[in-house]
């Protein structure tokens, strides 16, 4: 049985993160490719590809949740207030 699909999978995905406009909806999905590499990984006995991609899933998905954190506080905050235009 061919498994090497899971790693052209994996790529089809990371790839096409970068065609999402929301940064949130990029990082997750390439959190989801890093998984799927990580499957990959495991399956081929590849140390290096499943601690890289560990690591690149969890930078991505922590980034995703402090983005989506800071998204949220910044558009509960009031609007600044205007300013005054100067009559010189």
């Amino acid at each position: 049985m061919k498994l090497e699909w899971i790693g052209w999978v994996a790529t089809a995905f990371f790839a096409s993160s970068y065609f999402f406009k929301q940064p949130n909806a990029l990082r997750k999905v390439q959190a989801g490719a890093a998984l799927l590499w990580v499957i990959y990984g495991l399956i081929i006995h590849a140390f290096p590809v499943v601690v890289a991609n560990l690591v690149v899933a969890s930078v991505a998905l922590y980034s995703s949740l402090r983005g989506s954190t800071t998204t949220k506080l910044h558009s509960e905050s009031p609007a600044p207030p205007a300013r005054l235009q100067s009559w010189n």
